[in-house]
């Protein structure tokens, strides 16, 4: 097999999920650690973000890209579901997820949680405080649509 490899940030939400769907296929590759707008992400990924993906010569970026990929190039269990409405339901999701979970949830709660680490300054807590009810709204949403209840304690 052609060498796989995940190029990105290892905490990434982003960079776990194409890593996420390569174990579950059962493709082996190789995890790259390349931070964001980087000389060599930049490369990859014309906007500069993670992760980025290499099939031997192929490459691609953007996760849902990257984990569609996956799914349809190799063998082992299927990672999407077989009916077009059911598809359709997974790409909503997913896209939701994108463009209004991630705000709330990684940008004004987790990553403010993580500055110290990560941005070597204090969290911001006005931002963390004005993110708590959205993501609360979001996990009602969520709650409402799923069979099992999306338990995040934010007192």
């Amino acid at each position: 097999m052609e060498d796989v490899v995940v190029y990105g940030v290892p905490f990434s939400s982003y960079t776990w999920s194409a890593r996420m769907a390569l174990k579950e296929k059962g493709v082996e590759f190789q995890m790259v650690e390349s931070q964001p707008h980087t000389q060599l992400q930049n490369e990859l990924y014309p906007f500069g973000k993670v992760p980025a993906f290499r099939h031997g010569e192929f490459t691609l970026f953007e996760t849902t890209a990257i984990m569609r990929y996956v799914d349809e190039a190799f063998e082992g269990p299927a990672l999407q579901p077989e009916t077009p409405a059911e598809r359709a339901q997974m790409d909503q999701w997913m896209s939701a997820v994108n463009d209004v979970y991630y705000d709330a949830m990684i940008r004004r709660l987790v990553l403010e949680r993580l500055a110290p680490m990560i941005f070597e300054r204090d969290p911001d807590e006005l931002k963390i405080k004005s993110a708590l009810p959205d993501i609360e709204h979001q996990l009602d949403i969520l709650d409402r649509r799923s069979s099992r209840p999306c338990l995040l304690f934010l007192g």
